[in-house]
Formats: structure tokens, sequence, C-alpha cells
């Protein structure tokens, strides 16, 4: 028992002196390497000798930097064999390696956070920031959403020259492994080059290294939540050609789909990015044609109404405007007509001024045809009854015997004298020509509203025939709209 106790106890003992001695031996470390250090002078014996600074980023996470300080080397061997320590990097040089796209005030001015450097044995020291930059970078929104970008990132030194600082590129290939995915980017690659540039203000060249991202943009959230409800919306237009004209709401069906289109478009563009240049969003194109395409949609409901309350009118369709409707787009849309009804269409020249005369004439004739209609009919009873011994009507025996007649469905006729025979066929000649005058007057009155009731069914027809067109013609270009921007915005053509 007293053996396992001393085991333990010599242990702990052990690991005490370790952590100890790795305590003591990075205080050693820092004390010899910063004594007497200025981290305002570059880090090399021979100020003629560039320093050595490699840089690379991992999208979009970490900034990375290396170089080789002279004046941070020690032998491991009188440190127990500690090859590397960290250090709060504001207490060592470090180069001013900018990025020149950057927007964010906290950079540029480096008021941000700072962090320790890995710094090793034989003077390398190796510094990584993490964090999310701010770059400003021109984009073509030409595609939006279905849009890829090229994003680039210049790093360099602010103020040393090529004389002063190398900047190189840390690795030959691109973390592309390592990005962290976002939800709405695709990074398909990052190009890295060195460059060698020459400002105006200066005769030296500067070093410097340009990424080059290509992002591609996540559509599906696009599709889903702007681009489908968008069509499903302007399908709704397609409604207003099934409603009947007789309803009353085709306009105010038509009305309410543009207005909510709108409406839907003034919401969608908060989403977009505000651009000014020639790159203007395909999307948004695809919005003002729909747009446009439902107000169409508002006239050509107009159009079917004007033509369905033509027939209140009572004048005929054009002879044009027929054949393009009853044998063009009827047979074209299913709606064909009777042998009958496609013949030569002559319209009646019927005018207003003509109908005016014929309600005229009718109020006129109204009060004497019911008094002579009713005696016509009665003098024509009696006329028709015949001497079936003789032959003869009563008529003609009326006319030349002086109104004898042995009817005996005839009574009255039988009791007239050869004085009123005379005054008898005056009577019954004029009775019989008003009756013919009525009957002539039934008969133009019948062929006009015959006249009435087809241009009334033309009118209607084609009133019908127009919402089949139309509803056929606006379900193709609404189909063939998206189809046609979904392809551009893809550059599949």
């Amino acid at each position: 028992m007293a053996a396992n106790r001393r085991t333990v106890f010599l242990c702990m003992l052990s690991a005490f002196v370790y952590f100890r001695g790795v305590s003591g031996d990075t205080r050693s470390i820092l004390n010899h390497i910063l004594r007497g250090y200025n981290r305002d002078n570059r880090p090399v014996v021979n100020e003629s000798l560039p320093v050595q600074v490699f840089h690379e980023i991992v999208p979009f996470h970490i900034i990375s930097f290396g170089w080789f300080d002279e004046f941070l080397t020690w032998d491991p061997a009188d440190f127990n064999g500690t090859k590397d320590v960290r250090i709060f990097v504001d207490r060592l040089w470090q180069p001013d390696i900018l990025l020149y796209e950057n927007v964010d005030e906290a950079l540029l001015y480096n008021t941000e956070k700072t962090y320790q450097a890995h710094v090793f044995h034989n003077g390398r020291v190796q510094y990584n920031v993490p964090g999310v930059v701010h770059v400003y970078c021109r984009v073509d929104l030409t595609s939006y959403p279905f849009d890829t970008q090229r994003c680039k990132l210049k790093y360099s030194s602010w103020t040393f020259s090529m004389s002063h600082i190398n900047l190189s590129i840390a690795v030959s290939s691109s973390q592309q492994q390592e990005f962290q995915t976002g939800g709405e980017w695709e990074l398909l690659r990052m190009d890295t080059v060195r460059n060698l540039a020459k400002y105006s203000c200066c005769e030296e060249e500067f070093p410097d290294i340009t990424y080059t991202l290509v992002l591609r943009r996540k559509p599906y959230f696009y599709v889903t939540n702007i681009i489908i409800p968008h069509i499903l919306l302007s399908g709704l237009s397609l409604l207003v050609f099934y409603l009947p004209p007789e309803s009353g709401e085709k306009i105010t069906l038509s009305v309410t789909t543009l207005l909510s289109l709108i409406v839907f478009n003034q919401l969608v563009l908060d989403t977009i990015p505000a651009t000014s240049d020639d790159s203007f969003p395909i999307i948004g194109k695809y919005f003002i044609v729909m747009v446009s395409i439902v107000a169409l949609t508002v006239a050509a409901s107009v159009i079917v109404l004007w033509t369905y309350y033509q027939y209140s009118t009572g004048l005929p369709m054009r002879p044009f405007m027929h054949f393009v409707i009853f044998r063009l787009l009827g047979p074209m849309f299913g709606k064909k007509r009777l042998a009958a009804d496609l013949a030569p269409y002559h319209p009646a020249q019927t005018t207003p001024g003509n109908k005016q005369d014929e309600v005229k004439g009718a109020s006129a004739h109204s009060g004497g045809m019911t008094s002579s209609f009713h005696k016509g009919l009665h003098y024509l009873s009696q006329a028709l009854a015949y001497d079936n011994s003789r032959g003869v009507s009563i008529i003609d025996e009326m006319w030349f015997d002086g109104g004898r007649s042995q009817s005996e469905t005839a009574p009255e006729m039988t009791e007239l004298g050869p004085e009123s025979t005379s005054c008898m066929s005056i009577r019954m000649e004029r009775n019989i020509r008003e009756l013919s005058s009525s009957l002539g007057y039934l008969t133009r009155l019948k062929q006009g509203k015959e006249r009435e009731r087809q241009v009334s069914k033309d009118w209607k027809e084609a009133a019908v025939i127009l919402d089949h067109a139309f509803f056929w013609f606006f379900t193709f270009v609404i189909i063939l709209m998206p189809t046609v921007f979904l392809l551009i915005a893809t550059q599949v053509i």
C-alpha cells in the first residue's frame, strides 16, 4: 500500500516538474528573443535583402500570413527542446499586407482584434487571422438569380516595394476543399496569381497576390419563392377568358390580377441587388414582360366585352370581321358553324333610323291593325263558304247575282238586298286590303325580329370565339416567356 502511494506521488511530482519546466522554457525563450527587439525594424540582418512573406486565404474564414524574422531564432537544445512559442502579434514586426478592395473600416485602419502568432525556432512566423472581410466586387446581374460571379481579392504591401518585401503565394493550389459552404453561394474554383505592379507614385515594383473567386448563386430559393409564384399569379389571368361576359366580372378579375402582380413585383424588387450599369437582371425584364402581358389580357377582356354587347345596338357585323372570326378563328379553335351559317355573308342595311321608322310604323298601325284584322277574318270566313251544288263562291254570287246566296253558313249575307251588293263588295275589298297590309307588316316584323336574333347570335358567338382565341394565345405566351427567359438566364441559348 505504501509502495503504491509512493508511485502516485512520484508521478504527480514528475508532471508538475514537466509543466513547470515547459512554462519556464517558454518564458525563457520570450525573454531571450524579445530582449532588445524592435518591431518597427524589418526583421533582416542585412538591410539590402527583402523579407520573404507568404500569403494565402482559405475561403472564407481564414487569412494566413507567413514570414521569416531573423531576430526570432533560438537553439531548441538550450531550452529543453522547445521548438515553437506563441506570441501576440502586436509585439512583433508584421508586414503591412492590405486588401485593396476592402470596404471595412475596422480592417482598413487596423483596429481589428489581434491574435497570437506561431513562432518557430528557425525564425518562421505563422499568423492566421479568422474573420469576415467586406470587399468591393463588381458583379454582373444579367443572369440573376442563375448568375456566376467572378470576384477578385488583391493583397499587397501598402508601403514596401519588391526590394523590401518579397510577397509570394504560400501554396500552389487553392484550398477549395476547405471552403465553408454557405446557403446562397457555391464556390466553383479559386485562381491565385502573383503580379508585379508599378504605380505612378513610386519607381519600384510592388508585388501583389490576386485571388479570383468564381462563385455560383444557388437559385433554389429564388425559384421556389419568386419565379414559381410569379408564373402561377400570371396564369390566373387566363381564367378571365373562361368567365362568361354576362357575369359582369371579367374586367374586375383582370384588373385584380394585374394589381396583384404589380404588388408582388414591388416585393420581389427588394431582393434584387440594385444596379445602374448595363447588367440589368433578366428576371427584371421577365417581370416587365409578364406585367405587360397581363395588362394585354385586360385589353383583350375589353375587346371581348365590346364584341359581346354589340348585339344591343342591332348593327350587323362587318363582312371582313365576320370572315375573320367565323371562317378563320372559329374552325381554328373548335367553334365550327353549320354550312348554312357559313353562306356568303350579306348584312342587311339596318340602321338606327330605319329601326326607329319601323317602331313608329308599328305604333301607327297598332290601333287599326286589330280592328282590320278581326273584320277581315270575319268577312273572309263568310267568303270561303262554297255552294257545293253550283261550284260558285258566295263572293262571286254577291258580285254577279246581286248578293243572293243559298248558303246556310252565312245567314247575314242572304239578308242583304240587291242595292247593298256594291257597298258590301267595296267594304270587303277594303277590309281584305287592310288584312293583307297587316299580314305584310307582321311578316316584315317577324323578319326584322329574325334578323335581330341572327345579329345578336353573331355578336355573342363572336365574343365566345374571341374568348377561346385569346385564351390559347395568352396560354402559349405565358408558357413560352418563362421558358425562354429561363434558358437565356441559364445560358442554354
